[in-house]
C-alpha cells in the first residue's frame, strides 16, 4: 500500500531521474546502507524505479563558478546507494542531510562514478548528473520502499 502512494506520489511530478538522466539506465541490482540507522538494503525492482522515479525538479546546482551546490556547509552522507547495470558497471545515488535543513534532502545521482575533469580539464572528481532537492516526505517514502514496507 504504501508503494502505491509512492508512485502516486511520484506519478504526479513531471521530470523524474530516469528523464533527466538517462544515462542512469535502468539497474539489475543494487544495495545501499543508511548511515542514520546503520540500515544495510539490498535493492529490489521496487526500489529501483522508487530511484528512477525521484522528482528532480528542485535542484541545488548553481554552477562551479558559484561554488557547485546550495547546500550548508555542514551535509553529511546519509544513505549511499550502489547499483549495478547489466554489463556489470555501476551507478550510485547519494542522499546528505543536514542539522542545518532539516526538512530538505541533497541528492546526487552518478551515471559514471569513475573520477575525471570537466571538459575544461577543471573539477577533477566525480560528477553527478543531476543534483535533487528532496522533501522530508518523499525521502521517507523512499526509504520505505527501500525497507520492503
Amino acid at each position: 500500500m504504501k508503494l502505491i502512494a509512492l508512485f502516486a506520489l511520484l506519478g504526479q511530478l513531471s521530470a523524474p531521474l530516469a528523464v533527466v538522466c538517462p544515462a542512469f539506465g535502468v539497474p539489475i541490482s543494487g544495495m545501499g546502507y543508511d548511515t542514520e540507522t546503520w540500515t544495510d538494503y539490498r535493492l529490489d525492482e521496487q526500489a529501483i524505479q522508487a530511484v528512477l522515479n525521484i522528482n528532480t525538479e528542485r535542484s541545488f546546482w548553481v554552477g562551479y563558478e558559484n561554488g557547485g551546490f546550495a547546500w550548508t556547509n555542514d551535509v553529511m552522507p546519509l544513505l549511499t546507494l550502489t547499483f549495478t547495470m547489466a554489463d556489470g558497471s555501476e551507478r550510485w545515488f547519494d542522499v546528505f542531510w543536514s542539522e542545518q535543513t532539516p526538512n530538505v534532502y541533497y541528492a546526487l545521482p552518478f551515471t559514471n562514478p569513475t573520477p575525471s575533469a570537466d571538459a575544461n580539464g577543471q573539477h577533477y572528481g566525480t560528477h553527478p548528473c543531476a543534483a535533487i532537492l528532496m522533501t522530508a516526505t518523499e525521502y521517507e517514502a523512499l526509504l520505505e520502499v527501500l525497507r520492503g514496507n
